[in-house]
């Protein structure tokens, strides 16, 4: 009887260590899967940060297009003024030839300086239109 009762527990023993041994078998199958997931989920998360970077990328992109367009703008601005106070001198001029002409002791040399600036004001809108 106690070597019946010995076999039931050496046998007991000898299941235990199998169920022991495929839980470690389990337990390293799980590890590697468990590497495996991380070693996907790597590049993945590279690939997520390489987007996120492009995306960055097209932003600054977008920003210095729309930094480039303002400077454009405001070049624009400066020449539109620049061509305003250019007409105002020609009409002030323009009055003050026609003044020159009418005036009945006209200073010949002050209206070949207005003649002159006037012929060089239209050259020059001439060229830059």
């Amino acid at each position: 009887m106690c070597l019946l009762v010995d076999y039931v527990v050496v046998t007991c023993l000898l299941v235990d260590y199998v169920v022991v041994t495929c839980l470690l078998v389990d337990y390293v199958v799980v590890t590697y899967l468990l590497v495996d997931y991380v070693v996907v989920m790597c590049p993945l998360v590279d690939y997520v940060a390489v987007m996120c970077l492009l995306v960055d990328y097209v932003d600054v992109m977008c920003l210095l297009v729309d930094y480039v367009a303002v400077m454009c703008l405001l070049v624009d601005y400066v020449v539109v003024m620049c061509l305003l106070v250019d007409y105002v001198a020609v009409i002030r001029e323009l009055f003050a030839f026609q003044g020159c002409l009418m005036m009945a002791s006209r200073d010949s040399l002050l209206c070949g300086q207005q003649i002159r600036f006037l012929l060089t004001m239209y050259y020059t809108y001439y060229n830059v239109c």
